[in-house]
């Protein structure tokens, strides 16, 4: 629900219908820019900053009781963009959108490491990016959502479902003990340490300086992707939209999920084997092997091998990279200094993307006004800045 409530704007604003009732764009009157800033820093400037807070926050306190009023938060920020009918009403649900899932990724992360031990966190890390990818899926088939209800009523279904999951976070889900399953690893254990001895645990490790800078490249590649891909299959494929919708889900669901959950068990057992460098190796290696298949997502004249092969292939061999990165940080950092070190990841590689989000859409407006032609514009810029 986390990704499907972040991605929801990007869909509905990649609805081809000119009618207020299911197009975003035309009922709040967006413009590209205002559009790229509403998915790039809109939502990340409250969302990284408060980030820092939520890490150390849940490195103290419940993280069932942070993640279930998150949830809570961004949920009611969901019920609010339904009701928007201008940018800055937008903006607003995205800052409180931003604000509310920032309690979300560092607590869940620090309750996996405390409920699994090192050798399974790979594997446990990518059944959780499962869901990740099934929301990604959920926001692509808010396109098929908002011609049946609106795009209004979308956003009123994806609050309201958000609200339940909130209720059942409260009542179902219990705080499991810290470093419990931290046989052997170094730091102080559950011990409380303050906030300058745990940044200072962060930032004296070289590995993980390297993996924040690695982590915001990754993140301005998949940001752009998540951004403007839904508008390249508009500007494109335009007689495809609704078959895209639904294809799109599935996309990204199964490969990205597939990947997700492939490359965490693949990184567990490969380190097992001997290969130390197993949860850096394969994030590397994917985001390699993912840039034929972005090519041809771009540049096939055909909708179903730009979809299929493509859009497929890319997932495929991206996504699996989450699960490794984030094993790092959890095997490397103490149970008290976990949180906020992922949430310091978070927020540099989030910084990163929406800086890279919001640029690109300044660009492809001013190219747009100068001439040049929309679809070749997005086209060029996505593909060139997802390689680079």
């Amino acid at each position: 629900h986390n990704q499907w409530s972040r991605f929801l704007i990007n869909y509905l604003y990649a609805v081809s219908d000119s009618s207020p009732f299911t197009s975003i764009s035309v009922a709040c009157s967006l413009t590209t820019s205002e559009y790229g800033l509403l998915v790039g820093f809109g939502f990340s400037a409250f969302f990284v900053v408060m980030g820092l807070f939520a890490g150390r926050a849940a490195d103290r306190y419940s993280r069932q009781r942070i993640i279930g009023c998150g949830i809570s938060i961004w949920s009611l920020a969901v019920l609010y963009m339904g009701t928007a009918s201008s940018f800055w009403q937008l903006l607003v649900s995205r800052v409180v959108l931003g604000f509310g899932e920032s309690f979300s990724a560092p607590a869940s992360y620090s309750m996996i490491a405390d409920l699994f031990p090192i050798d399974q966190r790979g594997t446990a890390n990518g059944v959780f990016a499962f869901g990740v990818y099934v929301g990604g899926g959920l926001g692509s088939l808010s396109i098929a959502m908002a011609t049946a209800l609106g795009w209004r009523g979308t956003c009123y279904s994806a609050g309201a479902a958000g609200l339940l999951l909130a209720l059942l976070m409260f009542v179902t889900v219990s705080e499991p003990q810290r470093g419990g399953k931290d046989a052997g690893a170094k730091g102080p254990g559950g011990a409380d340490q303050s906030v300058w001895a745990a940044l200072g645990e962060v930032y004296r490790s070289p590995l993980l300086v390297k993996l924040y800078m690695a982590g915001g490249a990754r993140f301005s590649a998949g940001y752009l992707i998540a951004a403007y891909m839904p508008l390249y299959y508009a500007y494109v494929f335009p007689e495809f939209n609704s078959t895209y919708s639904l294809l799109n889900a599935s996309v990204v669901s199964i490969g990205g999920a597939v990947a997700s959950a492939a490359g965490g068990y693949a990184v567990d057992k490969w380190e097992k084997a001997g290969n130390g460098r197993a949860r850096l190796l394969i994030p590397m290696l994917g985001c390699i092997a993912t840039m034929p298949f972005m090519a041809v997502t771009l540049l096939s004249n055909s909708f179903y091998v730009s979809m299929l092969v493509g859009l497929l292939g890319s997932y495929l061999c991206a996504e699996g990279w989450f699960s490794g990165a984030l094993s790092v940080i959890q095997g490397t950092l103490s149970p008290r200094a976990r949180a906020l070190g992922i949430s310091i990841f978070i927020f540099i590689a989030t910084m990163a993307g929406s800086l890279a989000t919001y640029a690109i859409g300044i660009v492809v407006q001013r190219t747009t006004d100068n001439g040049v032609d929309n679809l070749d514009s997005i086209r060029y810029i996505i593909l060139v800045s997802v390689c680079t």
